[in-house]
């Protein structure tokens, strides 16, 4: 009798054993599992984040030869102002010398 409850002790000690292993290596599996599905959704990340840093330096880009482009176009702009109004100086500057020297001339002659 004794034998037999120290028999049943063991057997449900060992089956108590195999169970706390079987979940040992549940746990692990899933440990793994999960470290390898960390490992992925990191991966996935990196390449999200290298994707639109790549989006945003080509926006960059974009962006910065188009400012470039209305800098040289508002540039233009200027120096054809600048050389208008150089050419109508010059004209003028030109006009009152040959009046000035129509009025030295005509001085000159009386």
């Amino acid at each position: 009798m004794i034998e037999e409850q120290l028999k049943k002790i063991l057997a449900t000690e060992a089956e108590a054993d195999k169970i706390e292993a079987d979940a040992r290596a549940e746990a692990e599996k899933i440990i793994a599992d999960a470290h390898a599905k960390a490992k992925e959704l990191i991966a996935q990340a990196e390449a999200r984040a290298q994707r639109r840093l790549q989006e945003l330096r080509a926006q960059a880009e974009a962006d910065g030869k188009a400012e470039a482009e209305r800098l040289t176009q508002v540039q233009e702009k200027l120096l054809q102002r600048l050389r208008k109004r150089y050419n109508d100086l010059h004209t003028k500057v030109v006009k009152e010398a040959d009046l000035d020297l129509a009025s030295i001339l005509t001085l000159a002659k009386e």
